[in-house]
């Protein structure tokens, strides 16, 4: 196996639990101003959604999204190394 590829994979596996930990952690400690319905409360829902949601999503980003953006430029780093001796072979 690629030592690059083993490297995302190993970094993946080390590095979900933290991330995942503290993202659902957060986003636990925004759900009782989400469900408040006092007056004062309903100045801060919208902030509250957008920051829970956001943490949500940027966890998905930074656990799947990134790691996969990185594989997929590796091989296609790859793919252009062909090409590109292959021209230069052929010129």
């Amino acid at each position: 196996m690629i030592r690059w590829f083993e490297s995302v994979i190993q970094s993946g596996t080390r590095r979900f639990r933290p991330i995942f930990l503290t993202s659902a952690t957060t986003f636990a400690g925004l759900l009782p101003v989400l469900f408040d319905r006092s007056l004062q409360a309903q100045f801060l829902i919208p902030m509250a959604a957008s920051l829970a949601f956001g943490i949500v999503f940027a966890t998905a980003i930074t656990l799947y999204l990134i790691p996969a953006a990185y594989v997929a430029a590796e091989e296609i780093k790859g793919h252009l190394h062909h090409v590109w001796k292959w021209y230069w072979k052929s010129a």
